[in-house]
């Protein structure tokens, strides 16, 4: 997100997951940003293994469920959960696979 507060997240996630690369700013991931418009640029990295998307609510509980091809689906994203989604950015549109989610009040931290 181009705000400055997942911006620092995004730079903590890179500091304790050691990478060291060049971490991009998406005007799409913005509260009142949809879901195609981030699967779109999710698609500008499709050379990538994995992305780590940091955003803001209400966004990223629907983009969560519509990568998972449920649009109906409520996620409930709490502040600093992460959720681990498998999905082929070559498709035209998602098929994701759901493989975890963490909430801070299961790691042991604040109150999710």
């Amino acid at each position: 997100s181009p705000y400055a507060r997942a911006r620092q997240t995004a730079r903590i996630a890179a500091e304790e997951l050691a990478y060291a690369g060049e971490i991009a700013i998406a005007d799409s991931l913005v509260p009142e940003g949809t879901p195609e418009r981030v699967w779109q640029d999710i698609r500008d990295y499709a050379g990538f293994h994995s992305l780590l998307l940091a955003g803001h609510e209400p966004l990223m509980g629907q983009l969560a469920a519509w990568l998972l091809s449920a649009p109906s689906l409520r996620v409930d994203v709490k502040k600093s959960a992460l959720i681990c989604i498998e999905a082929d950015p070559f498709r035209a549109a998602p098929q994701g696979t759901l493989r975890w989610m963490a909430i801070p009040k299961l790691a042991g931290g604040g109150s999710g």
